[in-house]
Order: structure tokens, then sequence, then C-alpha cells
């Protein structure tokens, strides 16, 4: 499982990259998914709170920084980590 995460991270960076993304916007992408993750298994009320806040912290900013591209991208980018 771990493995296949680790994968599908790589290949949604190198999507990335290809698509010419800074280095910020690849990070806050990766961030925002594993943040997303960390809400699905967050058992701990606090946990999920948490987790739920960095999420829309890095979706904040990620919809700040690409505007009206946000959605073209993240739709590229997401599909390398939810196959």
């Amino acid at each position: 499982m771990l493995l296949g995460y680790f994968e599908q991270a790589k290949e949604a960076i190198e999507v990335s990259e290809s698509l010419g993304l800074d280095e910020d916007i690849i990070t806050a992408f990766n961030l925002a998914c594993q943040w997303d993750r960390a809400v699905i298994k967050a058992k701990k009320t606090n946990r999920k709170h948490k987790a739920i806040e960095q999420r829309a912290f890095y979706l904040w900013y990620l919809k700040e920084s690409l505007g009206t591209r946000y959605e073209e991208y993240k739709n590229i980018i997401t599909m390398k980590y939810l196959r």
C-alpha cells in the first residue's frame, strides 16, 4: 500500500513538472493530497480537525496561486493519486 502511494506521488510530481508548475505549487498539491488522506484516516476528532484545517489551507493557497487554472490542474494531478 505504501509503495503504491509513493509510486502515485512520483507520477503526480512528474506530471506536475511536465505542466511547468513551479516547485511551491507541486509541493502544495502533494501536501493537500496528504492532508486529505489524513482526514480520511483520522480516528480522533482533534486530529481530523487539524487535518481539515491543513488541507483547507493548501487548497486555498493553490486556488489563489493558480486562479482559473486551479480546477484544470487539480483534475490532471489528482488523477494520479486516485488510480
